[in-house]
C-alpha cells in the first residue's frame, strides 16, 4: 500500500514538472509569434523604403527625404524591438533563448545594412542629379540623354567632357548599390528570419503538446492509482443511487399520475352533482331549498377550485399559478365561505363571525375565486382544529395602500412554536397524528402561500400551543368604478337571435353527464339527442343534420378526438362542435381546437357556461342553417351577418398594397405588359370577391376554400403580404372544415376592393400618357 502511495505521489510530481516544461513551452511559442508579426512588418517597411530609392533612381517621382525619414524611423523600431526582444525571454530552460537572439541578431545586421544603403543610394542618386545641373545651356539637351550615348557624342567643351566621366561613375555606383541590396541574401533576410522562427516555433509548440500530453497522462495514472481502492465502494453506492434515483422518479411518475387521474374522475361525478343542483334550483320554488342548493353550488365550485389545483399541483410548487382579474363584491368573496362552513360549525358548537370594516359601495378588481380558496382552507382548518370557542374573520381594506387585510382567529388547539415554519410546506402538518385524527393531506397552507405570493401578498402566523391561532393576510387588491364596469357588462350582452331553439346532439358515454347535459339544454328550449361515443356521433350526424355537437374525450369504440377528425376531414361537415373535457391543461384544449373543435367546455359543465358558447356562435348557427335553407323564425328581421362589396367612400383606400408591389416594379419598363397582368389580377379578384359571397352565403367550405386558395395565390404573385396572410390563414381554417369569421373575410373583401379600386387608377393613368404620347407625336409632324 505504501508503494503504491509512493508511485501514485511520484506520477503527481512528474505530472507537474512536465506541465510546467509544457507551459513555459507554449509561451515561448506565442512570444515566437509576436517577434515573428514583428519581424515581417519591420522587414515589410525597410523593403518598401529600397523599393521606393530604387523607384527614385528610375526617375519615379518620389520625395528623397521621405525615404530619409523613413530609414531613421525603421532604426528606431529597430533598436526597441531589439532591445524588448534580448529582454524578454520566459524560456527558464534556456532552450531556445541563444537561437533567438542570435536570429534577431542576424536580422539587426541585415537589417541596419540594408538602411545604410538605401541612405547611400538617396545620396548617390541626388548627387548624380544635381551634376546634371552643371551642364551649360548649350549642351542641356544632353541632360536627357544616357551617360554611355552622351559620353559618344562630341561635346563642346572640357567641363562637360569631366561631367560625362563624373555621371558614368556615379551610375555605376548606384547599379552595383542596388544589385548588392536586391540580389542574394541581402535581398532575403527577411524571409530567412521569418522561417527561422517559425521552425522554432512550429518545434516548440510540437514539444509543449508532446509534454502537455505526457503531463496528463502522468496526471491519469496518479487519479486511476488513487481512485482504485474506491472503485468497489463507489460502484456499490453508485448502484444504490441508480436505484434510488428511480424510485423516486417513478414515485414522482406515479404521483402525478394519481393526481391526474382522482382529479379527473372526481370532476366527472362532479358534473353530475352541480348539474343537478342547477336543474333543482331552476325547478323548485321553495326558498329554503334553493337555499340549500346554493350551499352545494358553493361547495362544488370550491372543491372543483381545489381539483384544478390538485391537478396543477407542480405549477403550484414553481409559483406559476395564472391569476384572473374580474370585477367583485366583498360579499361575493366572504359569503360563500360562510354559507358553506356555518353548518359545519354549529355542529361543533361554534361560533362563526365575520367582522368587517370593508363598505359595500366598493368594487374590487381581481381574483376572487383564488382569495375564496385561501379563505375556504383558513377559515376550514380553523374550524377543524376548534372544539369549543370561536371562529372570527376579520376583514379591512387601506384605501390609501390598496391593500385587503383579513385576519383568520380560532380558539383552537394552536401550534408549537418549533412547528410553526413546517406547516406551510408542501404534505407536512403540525404533528404527525394530525392526519390520523382530523384527515387531510397538508397540502392545503402550501397551497395558500404559494396562491398568496403570486398576488404580491403576504402571510403569516402566531399561535400559542392550547390557546389558538391567528393566520393574517395582506393582498394588494385594486378598486375599481363599479360604474364602468356595469357599462362594460351591458355592453357585452348579446343580441337577440332570431333562433329559439337549436338542434344538439351530445355525444357522452357517461349516462349521468349526458342526461344533466341534456336537461340543462331542453332547459334552455333546445332539442336535443344522446350518443354514447364518437362512432354513434358519426352515424348520428349523417342521418341528421345537427346544429351543434357537444363531444366528449374519453369515450369506448371512438373518442372525442377521433370523432371530430372523421367529422371534419371525411364528413367535411361544418357542424359547429364545443368540446367537453375535465381536463384544465391548455394542452388539452389546444388538442381539440387544432383538430377542429370550435370551442372547449370544461367540465363541471354548468348552464352559464352553455349558455355564453352557444350566444358567441349564434351567427354561425344562423349561416350554417341559411346554407341548408331552414327558416328561422323572425327570419324577417334576422340581423345574420352577410358579406357584401362596400362603397368606395367607405374603403380603407389606404391599405391598398398595389402600388408598392414588388411585381409591379418589374414591369416599369414594359407598360403594355404591366397593364396585362394588372387586369389579369382584376379579373381574378372580380371572380373570387363573387364567389366569396355566395360561399359564405351558402354555408359551402369547399367553395370558400377554393376562392380563398385564387386570392392567396394571387396576392402572393403580386407581393400583397397582408392579404396574402389573412387569405392564407383562413384557408387553412376552411380545409379543416371550420369556417371563418364573417369579419376577417369581409376584411379580405375590402382589400382586394381597395386594389382592385387602385389597378383600375394605374390602368386609368397608362391611358392618359399613351395618349398624352400620341398627341405630341402628332404635334411633332
Amino acid at each position: 500500500m505504501n508503494k503504491l502511495a509512493h508511485l501514485r505521489y511520484a506520477f503527481l510530481v512528474l505530472s507537474a514538472v512536465l506541465l510546467l516544461i509544457a507551459t513555459n513551452g507554449y509561451t515561448v511559442k506565442n512570444q515566437l509569434t509576436h517577434l515573428n508579426v514583428e519581424v515581417t512588418l519591420l522587414g515589410h517597411e525597410v523593403l518598401y523604403l529600397r523599393d521606393e530609392a530604387i523607384a527614385f533612381n528610375s526617375g519615379h517621382s518620389v520625395t528623397p527625404h521621405v525615404i530619409t525619414r523613413g530609414v531613421v524611423n525603421t532604426e528606431r523600431r529597430l533598436e526597441s524591438f531589439v532591445s524588448n526582444a534580448h529582454g524578454s525571454h520566459v524560456d527558464v530552460f534556456n532552450q531556445n533563448t541563444q537561437r533567438i537572439n542570435s536570429a534577431i541578431d542576424d536580422f539587426s545586421k541585415e537589417f541596419r545594412h540594408l538602411t545604410q544603403s538605401i541612405d547611400n543610394l538617396v545620396a548617390l542618386i541626388i548627387t548624380r542629379n544635381n551634376a546634371l545641373h552643371t551642364l551649360s545651356d548649350r549642351d542641356k539637351s544632353i541632360n536627357t540623354l544616357p551617360a554611355e550615348i552622351a559620353a559618344s557624342l562630341r561635346l563642346s567643351n572640357e567641363q562637360n567632357l569631366r561631367f560625362v566621366e563624373r555621371y558614368n561613375a556615379l551610375n555605376k555606383e548606384i547599379s552595383l548599390l542596388i544589385s548588392d541590396m536586391v540580389l542574394g541574401h541581402r535581398g532575403e533576410f527577411v524571409e530567412a528570419t521569418e522561417n527561422e522562427l517559425k521552425e522554432m516555433e512550429f518545434h516548440t509548440f510540437q514539444m509543449s503538446v508532446v509534454l502537455f500530453s505526457l503531463s496528463l497522462l502522468s496526471l491519469i495514472g496518479f487519479i486511476l492509482l488513487s481512485s482504485w481502492h474506491r472503485v468497489d465502494k463507489l460502484s456499490e453506492l453508485n448502484l444504490k443511487l441508480t436505484e434510488m434515483t428511480k424510485n423516486a422518479e417513478r414515485a414522482n411518475q406515479a404521483k402525478t399520475l394519481f393526481l391526474a387521474t382522482m382529479s379527473h374522475e372526481l370532476r366527472t361525478p362532479m358534473n353530475g352533482v352541480l348539474g343537478m343542483a342547477q336543474l333543482i334550483a331552476d325547478e323548485t320554488q321553495e326558498l329554503s331549498t334553493k337555499k340549500n342548493i346554493q350551499i352545494i353550488n358553493d361547495s362544488g365550485e370550491h372543491l372543483v377550485t381545489i381539483l384544478n389545483d390538485i391537478l396543477d399541483f407542480s405549477k403550484v410548487e414553481q409559483g406559476l399559478i395564472e391569476l384572473e382579474r374580474h370585477p367583485f363584491k366583498f360579499h361575493q368573496l366572504i359569503d360563500p365561505v360562510t354559507n358553506a362552513l356555518r353548518p359545519i360549525a354549529n355542529e361543533k358548537d361554534i361560533i362563526l363571525e365575520v367582522e368587517s370594516n370593508i363598505s359595500e359601495d366598493i368594487t374590487f378588481a381581481g381574483d376572487s375565486s383564488r382569495l375564496r380558496q385561501v379563505l375556504f382552507n383558513l377559515v376550514g382548518n380553523a374550524i377543524k382544529f376548534t372544539n369549543k370557542g370561536s371562529v372570527k374573520i376579520i376583514c379591512d381594506y387601506k384605501v390609501s395602500e390598496n391593500q385587503l387585510g383579513m385576519w383568520i382567529q380560532d380558539t383552537g388547539l394552536g401550534i408549537s412554536k418549533d412547528k410553526l415554519t413546517d406547516i406551510f410546506e408542501p404534505f407536512r402538518q403540525a404533528e404527525s397524528s394530525t392526519s390520523r385524527k382530523f384527515g387531510g393531506t397538508g397540502l392545503g397552507l402550501s397551497i395558500v402561500k404559494n396562491i398568496i405570493e403570486t398576488m404580491k401578498g403576504a402571510i403569516s402566523v402566531v399561535s400559542n400551543e392550547g390557546k389558538g391561532s391567528t393566520f393574517v393576510i395582506t393582498v394588494p387588491l385594486d378598486v375599481i368604478d363599479e360604474y364602468v364596469e356595469d357599462v362594460e357588462v351591458l355592453a357585452a350582452k348579446p343580441r337577440i337571435s332570431a333562433i329559439e331553439s337549436l338542434d344538439i346532439l351530445i355525444t357522452d358515454d357517461n349516462a349521468v353527464n349526458a342526461m344533466v347535459a341534456k336537461r340543462l339544454c331542453e332547459k334552455m328550449g333546445h332539442q336535443v339527442d344522446i350518443a354514447v361515443d364518437g362512432q354513434k356521433s358519426i352515424e348520428a350526424l349523417e342521418a341528421k343534420p345537427y346544429d351543434l355537437i357537444l363531444m366528449d374525450k374519453h369515450m369506448p369504440e371512438l373518442d372525442g378526438i377521433g370523432a371530430i377528425h372523421y367529422i371534419r376531414q371525411k364528413m367535411r361537415s361544418p357542424v359547429i362542435i364545443f368540446a367537453c373535457t375535465a381536463d384544465v391543461f391548455k394542452e388539452a384544449h389546444d388538442e381539440f381546437l387544432d383538430i377542429g373543435a370550435n370551442h372547449v367546455l370544461t367540465k363541471p359543465i354548468q348552464k352559464s357556461s352553455i349558455e355564453s358558447a352557444i350566444q358567441h356562435f349564434m351567427n354561425d348557427f344562423e349561416r350554417l342553417r341559411n346554407a341548408r335553407g331552414i327558416t328561422t323564425q323572425g327570419a324577417e328581421t334576422s340581423n345574420v351577418v352577410c358579406l357584401s362589396r362596400m362603397p368606395k367612400s367607405a374603403l380603407p383606400m389606404t391599405e391598398e398594397e398595389l402600388s408598392s408591389s414588388s411585381t409591379l416594379a418589374v414591369f416599369d419598363d414594359d407598360k403594355e405588359e404591366q397593364r396585362c397582368l394588372i387586369l389579369l389580377m382584376i379579373e381574378e379578384f372580380e371572380k373570387a370577391s363573387d364567389n366569396l359571397i355566395n360561399a359564405f352565403s351558402r354555408g359551402d367550405l369547399d367553395m370558400l376554400f377554393n376562392a380563398l386558395h385564387v386570392v392567396k395565390g394571387t396576392a402572393l404573385n403580386l407581393d400583397m403580404p397582408s392579404l396574402a396572410k389573412l387569405a392564407k390563414e383562413n384557408e387553412e381554417k376552411a380545409r379543416m372544415n371550420i369556417s371563418p369569421g364573417s369579419t376577417t373575410l369581409q376584411k379580405i373583401l375590402n382589400l382586394m376592393s381597395v386594389n382592385i379600386h387602385q389597378a383600375n387608377r394605374i390602368l386609368d393613368l397608362h391611358t392618359a400618357e399613351k395618349a398624352e404620347k400620341a398627341e405630341k407625336q402628332i404635334k411633332h409632324r
